[in-house]
């Protein structure tokens, strides 16, 4: 997995973002998941929006999640 960490100032509520790419979704889940009841992150996160997407092609994408 790979993260990266961006700031941004003025552009919406939050002062910075990380994305994450991987090969499989259910590894960004699982981070997800720790972030959430890890116990820095229980008192003190507020979690935004998480936004998932593919890069592929179109035949690939769907076949990965299982449409013909």
């Amino acid at each position: 997995m790979l993260q990266v960490v961006t700031g941004s100032t003025g552009i919406d509520d939050y002062e910075w973002g990380v994305t994450l790419f991987c090969q499989h979704p259910d590894d960004v889940k699982d981070v997800v998941y720790t972030m959430r009841f890890d116990e820095a992150s229980a008192v003190y996160a507020e979690f935004g929006r998480f936004y998932v997407g593919m890069v592929a092609d179109p035949g690939t994408a769907l076949s990965e999640v299982g449409l013909p």
